[in-house]
């Protein structure tokens, strides 16, 4: 039945908008290859990488990014999330993955939390739980919409402590990484709550 509809209705891939043959998210160009395509990134002065993600946020990327985080395309989660996940080293000693928060009304209006999907998918990967360690307290405008300054001042004291970090590794994960505000923020929280470390995972940057 399932193979019946999607030959009436041919899905296409988010990547390329090509018809996908298979029951597969993304066609097999758009797949990431994790060889080419996944990248570490490492903090100012450190040796060690402290970001996973896969590419710039541009051409399949973005597109794939926009099935997930405003078409429900929770299936594309999982297509990245092998290559994502097999770029997080082993020495991060990871307990936990956690998502970056939306605030209730926006899950309310959208229905699902992209990163957490992505947690998830993520965490399937490495055999991690996703917990929701922290809580988005005041409702804010997208910072996608904002200028540099302002993504900033826009995400203080937004985000709170909702279950306890405490000696925790955590891997924090959001769909983009552009001035790096959300993520700081969200850390900031995540260590005055007693993470042990402190990691980052996106699609894009």
């Amino acid at each position: 039945m399932h193979t019946f509809f999607r030959t009436l209705f041919p899905q296409t891939c988010p990547g390329c908008h090509q018809a996908l043959k298979t029951h597969a998210a993304l066609c097999p160009t758009c797949t990431p290859k994790t060889a080419f395509l996944t990248h570490q990134s490492v903090l100012k002065d450190t040796q060690e990488p402290h970001l996973v993600y896969l590419g710039a946020p541009e051409g399949k990327i973005r597109r794939m990014v926009h099935a997930l985080k405003y078409h429900g395309n929770a299936r594309v989660a999982d297509s990245l999330a092998e290559a994502l996940a097999s770029k997080v080293p082993a020495s991060w000693q990871l307990d936990c993955l956690c998502p970056v928060p939306l605030h209730p009304r926006r899950l309310q209006q959208r229905g699902y939390n992209q990163s957490r999907v992505l947690a998830e998918a993520v965490g399937k990967k490495l055999r991690l739980p996703t917990l929701d360690l922290l809580k988005r307290t005041v409702y804010t405008a997208q910072q996608a919409k904002l200028h540099h300054l302002e993504r900033q001042s826009n995400l203080e004291g937004v985000f709170d402590l909702q279950a306890p970090a405490h000696g925790k590794s955590i891997l924090l994960v959001d769909d983009v990484l552009s001035t790096g505000a959300t993520l700081r923020a969200s850390a900031q929280i995540l260590q005055r709550g007693g993470a042990r470390a402190v990691y980052f995972l996106v699609v894009a940057r």
